[in-house]
C-alpha cells in the first residue's frame, strides 16, 4: 500500500509484489462499487456491473501481462491492480458528499487517474520485459481510463 500511496519506482517493488493479498483490492472494489451505485440513478444494476468490470478488467490486464512474458502470477497482478484502484476511490467518496463543477470534477478525477497509473506502472514496469513495457502499459492505462470515465460521468 505504501508504494501505491507514494508511486516512486524503487527496489522495494519486486519484494512488495511477492507479498500479494486480495483483501485490500476487494475492499477498494466494494467501496468503489458502493459509492458509484449511490451516485447512480440505477443503483441496483450499477453495483454489480462496476464490481464485475473492475475484477474482469484486472484479470484481462493480468492475462495480457502474462502473454507478454510477465513474471508475476495472476494473483500478484490482480492484487497490484486492485490496490492501485484506491486513488480512484477517493474522488468517488468526495462526490457522494459534494458535487463540484464539471471542470473541478475533471481535474480531481484526472489527478486520481494519473496517481493510479503511476502507482500501477511502478509495479508493472518490473513485471513485463523491458522491450514490451509499452505493450504492457497500454491496457493498464485503458483500464484506469475506463474506471475514471465511469467516475467522471457518475
Amino acid at each position: 500500500m505504501r508504494i501505491v500511496l507514494i508511486p516512486i519506482r524503487s527496489n522495494d517493488a519486486p519484494k512488495e509484489l511477492r507479498k500479494w493479498d486480495l483483501w485490500g483490492p476487494i475492499i477498494f472494489c466494494l467501496l468503489l462499487s458502493t459509492f458509484l451505485s449511490i451516485l447512480s440513478k440505477e443503483s441496483e444494476k450499477s453495483f454489480g456491473l462496476i464490481f464485475m468490470l473492475v475484477w474482469a478488467g484486472s484479470v484481462i490486464v493480468t492475462l495480457n501481462t502474462r502473454f507478454l512474458g510477465g513474471s508475476a502470477s495472476i494473483f500478484q497482478s490482480v492484487s497490484v491492480l486492485g490496490y492501485c484502484v484506491f486513488p480512484l476511490v477517493i474522488p468517488t467518496i468526495i462526490f457522494v458528499f459534494y458535487e463540484p463543477p464539471t471542470a473541478i470534477k475533471g481535474a480531481i478525477v484526472g489527478g486520481a487517474f494519473i496517481w493510479s497509473c503511476a502507482s500501477s506502472l511502478a509495479f508493472m514496469g518490473d513485471i513485463v520485459p523491458e522491450h514490451r513495457r509499452t505493450l504492457g502499459a497500454y491496457p493498464v492505462i485503458l483500464f484506469y481510463i475506463f474506471i475514471a470515465w465511469i467516475i467522471f460521468l457518475a
